[in-house]
């Protein structure tokens, strides 16, 4: 049997038994683009965390989805939005960093970091957050960039870092599972903006806007979900 959660709710299970995890938080936003080829960082990853066995007995769960962080707008310089947190029993997953926009650099903390804009300087890609977390789980940095020579950096992923690009950064790797029944890649980081055009989403986490020929608006973040699976 398999519930699948992508807004909230509660699990009501009528015996104890143990059984298999999938929580995964929002992605975030990714940063906006300005002018002459300044483009934003990709939207970290939501936090990840699996449990191949995790113990529930006879009561009600709440079960919580985040949604996903708003990319930000291009002319407003500021960084995309957060990821929500996914939250199951004690175990919570952190939304994913928002990217960095042109006019303020830096990709923003999270379950997995935002990556770091294109513009006139060093930009830093925000922290992975969810491996240090009480929770546990997969999360990872954001890309650095360097000046204006490189281009945007991708927001980290579940499964890898935020890469730098000269066309723009890709977004850390996923992590595939096959709890659903079949295999399915979350929780991958958010591309980011080329100087021509907007990244597309790139799984759980928004893609950085595009800069040059004008204000260009990062992607939205995906929303999360919670999966348990047990025998019937």
């Amino acid at each position: 049997t398999i519930h699948t959660f992508t807004t909230g709710g509660s699990f009501q299970p009528n015996c104890t038994a143990n059984v298999e995890l999938l929580v995964v938080a929002g992605g975030g936003g990714g940063g906006g683009g300005t002018y002459g080829g300044h483009t934003g960082g990709g939207g970290g990853a939501g936090g990840l965390i699996t449990n191949s066995s995790f113990a529930v007995g006879i009561q009600t769960y709440n079960v919580t989805i985040g949604g996903g962080g708003s990319g930000s707008t291009g002319a407003a310089g500021s960084i995309g939005g957060t990821g929500g947190n996914s939250v199951f029993s004690n175990l919570t997953a952190l939304g994913g960093g928002g990217g960095g926009p042109t006019l303020s650099g830096n990709g923003g903390n999270g379950g997995s970091g935002g990556g770091g804009s294109r513009d006139n300087n060093s930009n830093s890609g925000g922290s992975g957050l969810q491996p240090g977390s009480a929770s546990g789980g997969l999360g990872n940095a954001g890309g650095h960039t360097g000046p204006v020579n490189t281009g945007a950096a991708g927001g980290g992923g579940s499964g890898g870092v935020g890469q730098t690009g000269d066309a723009g950064g890709l977004g850390g790797a996923g992590t595939s599972s096959s709890i659903s029944g079949s295999s399915v890649t979350y929780a991958a980081g958010g591309n980011a903006g080329s100087n021509d055009v907007p990244a597309a989403n790139t799984g759980n986490g928004g893609g950085g806007g595009t800069g040059d020929g004008g204000a260009g608006n990062g992607k939205s973040g995906a929303t999360g979900v919670v999966i348990i699976r047990y025998p019937n």
